[in-house]
């Protein structure tokens, strides 16, 4: 075997250098391992030039190649070294163009979206969240009615506009779909949503359902959610169901004028929860969603009460005698005919006392406690307070 060269030993380091200084900067930076091989040539060649000192004018444009190379892949004034805290980069597969990683969005920067602002349960959420200073994007049908709140941007995106949930929804990671008003097509204006929501890339949808929720549920709006929950599982998002029980807040509205609250209720019981209670538990879901991930929580006042006794608390409240009648279901249906409304609703609100009577809404649980830390708010202190 031939010895080498005294020339091919000296070349041989710088070369070696030019090589794996190219190639190592070139991945550094990003860019297929073709162009370190390109900068260690340049390198190779020219340390051989430098060390056989013939040919200066080939040494410099050589060298020339390489460093303007480094600099080239390095930032501005920092040529040749490599930065501590560098962005990394990452290759696109195929072509030469440089892509900077796309940060993941976090509470800082990525909104969280809520629906029904404007009306009881959302907006006391919209109200809690804006106080942490969370960013919110707030779906609503009117801007004119939303709440003017810090950090929060009104976005005119109906339930059953699918394409303007879509673009409302862009850029958020974290919805909470507070249910549409009850109407003949609710169950198709919540698919059309939570179909949207999916399309635009929301990861975790919290959605505002109710106890019990079953296709076999008394109560025929517990039917609705019940559809809409399923919905949400078959998109594949990450999902929390808030299911709460009737509102203690509304109960003041059950009395007629003639201070009698009727329905077919016979002696069952419900738990009705506090609005605020409902707000503050959405909100701590909210504020850590992961936490919450693929669970259902039940929200129920402390007590499960009658209809008797409900009526008791309210007079008591009001200052006033009121009382409960329970009727039959044709006296249901006869004393509300004058609403003159359709079927579907006169069966919603009958089916409101039939589910308590059934004993599908007695059930008393500790979630509210468990997300919010403070215990359910009793009837009687919410009728105090004027909620």
């Amino acid at each position: 075997m031939a010895l080498r060269s005294a020339e091919s030993v000296q070349t041989a380091p710088v070369a070696a250098l030019g090589l794996i200084g190219g190639y190592l900067t070139a991945r550094e930076s990003g860019i297929r391992p073709l162009g370190g091989v390109v900068l260690g040539a340049a390198g190779l060649l020219a340390g051989r030039s430098w060390l056989a000192k013939t040919d200066p004018a080939t040494t410099a444009a050589l060298s020339a190649i390489y460093l303007g190379g480094l600099r080239r892949l390095a930032p501005a004034g920092q040529e040749g070294r490599r930065l501590a805290g560098r962005p990394r980069r990452r290759r696109c597969l195929g072509c030469r163009v440089l892509r900077p990683v796309r940060p993941a969005l976090t509470v800082a920067t990525a909104p969280i979206a809520l629906t029904g602002a404007t009306g009881r349960i959302g907006g006391r959420v919209a109200d809690r969240l804006a106080t942490k200073g969370v960013p919110l994007r707030l779906l609503v049908r009117d801007p004119d009615r939303a709440p003017d709140l810090p950090g929060a941007t009104a976005v005119v995106a109906p339930f059953a506009d699918g394409e303007a949930v879509r673009e409302a929804l862009t850029g958020v990671e974290t919805a909470f779909m507070v249910s549409a008003s009850e109407a003949a097509d609710r169950v198709q204006q919540h698919l059309t949503f939570v179909e949207a929501a999916a399309a635009a890339g929301v990861r975790h949808l919290v959605y505002l359902s109710f106890q019990g929720a079953s296709a076999a549920s008394t109560f025929t709006f517990a039917r609705d959610h019940a559809v809409t929950e399923a919905a949400i599982r078959g998109t594949g998002l990450t999902w929390t169901f808030l299911r709460d029980s009737f509102y203690a807040d509304f109960m003041p509205g059950l009395v007629g004028d003639d201070g009698v609250i009727r329905g077919p209720g016979g002696s069952g019981r419900v738990a009705v929860v506090a609005q605020d209670d409902i707000a503050d538990a959405a909100a701590a879901v909210l504020l850590d969603p992961a936490a919450h991930a693929g669970r259902t929580y039940t929200l129920t006042g402390p007590a499960a009460l009658s209809f008797t006794e409900i009526a008791t608390i309210v007079g008591e409240a009001s200052g006033r005698e009121v009382t409960y009648v329970d009727e039959t279901l044709d006296e249901a249906r006869a004393s509300r005919a004058v609403y003159d409304a359709p079927d579907w609703e006169v069966a919603g609100w009958i089916s409101t006392y039939t589910a308590v009577a059934a004993g599908e809404h007695a059930e008393v649980t500790g979630d509210v406690e468990a997300l919010t830390g403070h215990p359910a708010t009793p009837l009687r202190e919410v009728l105090a307070a004027g909620r």
